[in-house]
């Protein structure tokens, strides 16, 4: 496949996996692909960090695998899984 044929495919599983998402169900296809396009994968392993109280907030994380702690110290505040 080449790569413009691929990255299209991986732009419209992104747009598919968002539309089933209640934060971006009612966005229109041209918007979800836009945002999909905005869109890429990062991994983080067990007990790594994401982002930290007290940064700016500048990007959104979609969970597509696995569930992420929020931690308020060392007190577990909140889980967030795949999906939420």
């Amino acid at each position: 496949m080449r790569q413009d044929q691929s990255r299209r495919a991986s732009l419209s599983q992104r747009a598919a996996h968002l539309v089933s998402l209640p934060l971006f169900r009612g966005l229109s296809a041209p918007d979800l692909e836009r945002i999909a396009g905005a869109a890429h994968e990062c991994r983080y392993a067990a007990g790594e960090y994401i982002c930290r109280r007290g940064e700016p907030g500048e990007e959104l994380y979609v969970i597509t695998r696995g569930s992420v702690l929020v931690k308020h110290g060392d007190r577990v505040v909140a889980t967030q899984h795949a999906g939420q």
